[in-house]
Parts: C-alpha cells; structure tokens; sequence
C-alpha cells in the first residue's frame, strides 16, 4: 500500500524541542455532554501517585483493564520510562518490568492488544530504531502472580525499516497492527507494513489508488485511526 518512493520522497528535517512550557499536569478528559445539554469541554483531571515528568513524543495506549499506558518520550532526553494510569483510582504508577528495557526511545508508536499486552515498535534516540517491543502485564492464576515483564520480539517476513515519526494502529480484528510512514534518516516514507500479532509475521502492503494524486504523500508525525467495525482507517 502506497509504495515507497526513495527517489522523489522529500527529507524532512530532524524535529528539535519546542520552546514551550511543558506542564506535568498531563491528563485532560474531553466531556461530550450531548447538544442538548452543554458543549463539549475540557477539563484538567486531578491525579494522584507518581506522575511522569513533562515530555513529548511519548506513546499512550488504554488497554482493556481500565489503564492507560504512557512510554518512553522525550524529557529533553529520549527516556523509556513506563507509567500507569488508572481511570478509576484516577492515579499514577511507574511500572519497572523484569527483563530487559526497551532501548530509551521517542517518536516511537505503540498499540494495546485485547489481552492487555502492549507492542513498541521503532522510535529514535540518536539513532533510529525498528525493533519491535512487548510488554506483558501481570497475570494472576489464583493466588499466583507473574511480574510484568520486558521483551524483544522477533519476526519473520518484511519488516518495517528503522524509523521514527511514523504511526501505527490495531485493525478491528484484534491482531493486524499496521505501521505507516514515518522517517528513516533520509526520506519522508508512505509505506505500510502489516504485523500479524500472533504469528509475528510482517509483511508490505501493496495497494492501488485512482491515480497518483490519490495516493497519500510521504509524511511523518502524522495520526491514524480506525473506522469502527471495518478496516478502513482514516489518516491525517
């Protein structure tokens, strides 16, 4: 889908920390109260524990247990912290995995499976990285707990190249999680990879369009999202 063009794809430049003021008061919740009663609104959420420091190009993911998952990032230096938010304790928890960490990354992307498990894939700290990360949560058989734990996957197939920039998403049957753009170092891309959660299989995605106006340009820092209950996604 949207083949590579490493001939005409523009360089973009390496992004560099904005002169802003980052707040560590980080969660926001978009109240949609419906047209009858009130506009949508903002609204800073009050939270207790151990909050993240100020970062950007980190990931966040809400996994099915009622959490949110917050990555790695950049504290004016690519860091590979791993917080916790839980909505209904509406607190902060740093999680220290066993096995060994991601590299320190940011500009990476991250999804969340349906059995709680979250993937890490690329990123960059000075170097770009495609490697593909998992983090397991702890699971409980009775009495018996297994810690959450790191740790490196590998594939088969056609992987992405090392990246950053790029974005990623889980398609509605639970197990396709898709890569698409990004930057390499050198190129803008508008490639799309496919990752089979369970088989830990890439493979490209070739797909046509109306013309080449109708294919997407090379970008990076860009968003997808998925159409409910389809596999069309939506890119902007």
């Amino acid at each position: 889908m949207f083949p590579l063009d490493t001939q005409n794809s523009p360089a973009a430049p390496r992004r560099r920390p904005h002169e802003l003021a980052m707040r560590a008061a980080l969660v926001a919740v978009l109240s949609w109260l419906g047209a009858a009663l009130a506009a949508p609104r903002w609204r800073e959420v009050s939270a207790n524990g151990s909050w993240p420091d100020p970062r950007f190009s980190h990931t966040a993911v809400v996994t099915p247990g009622g959490e949110m998952l917050l990555f790695g990032g950049n504290t004016l230096d690519a860091v590979n912290h791993l917080f916790a938010f839980n909505f209904a304790r509406a607190e902060w928890t740093r999680i220290k995995p066993q096995g060994e960490a991601p590299a320190k990354r940011y500009g990476h992307s991250a999804v969340a499976l349906g059995d709680g498990r979250m993937l890490v894939f690329g990123g960059f700290n000075g170097s770009f990285l495609g490697d593909l990360q998992e983090y397991t949560p702890t699971r409980c058989d009775g009495d018996v707990c297994s810690p959450p734990l790191w740790q490196r996957l590998s594939c088969v197939g056609t992987p992405p190249c090392a990246r950053d920039g790029h974005a990623a998403l889980l398609l509605p049957d639970g197990r396709t999680m898709l890569v698409i753009g990004g930057f390499d170092g050198k190129h803008c891309l508008r490639d799309v990879h496919a990752l089979d959660t369970e088989t830990l299989t890439w493979r490209q995605i070739t797909a046509t369009g109306e013309g080449e106006a109708a294919m997407p340009a090379p970008r990076y820092l860009h968003t997808v999202a998925p159409c409910t209950g389809s596999s069309v996604f939506l890119m902007f």
